[in-house]
């Protein structure tokens, strides 16, 4: 979890386009790009920023499978 914090600090202080997998009931996996707004530790989400939509998500922990860097 600290390394995941320590990310999630990077990414909003840099805005640092990212991506999130998900697995998404009747549609399968889904990847999300965007910039991380906001995440809490104790409930277990982030907020995401898709620029192309421009819209925001609030993703639980439990949704995703893997979150990164598109700089990776």
């Amino acid at each position: 979890m600290e390394t995941w914090e320590r990310n999630f600090n990077a990414w909003i202080l840099s805005n640092e386009l990212i991506y999130v997998d998900l697995m998404k009931v009747k549609k399968g996996r889904v990847r999300l790009y965007g910039r991380l707004l906001a995440y809490d530790m104790n409930e277990k989400y982030i907020q995401l920023y898709n620029d192309d939509e421009k819209s925001v998500y609030t993703l639980s922990f439990k949704e995703i499978d893997h979150i990164s860097s598109t700089k990776h």
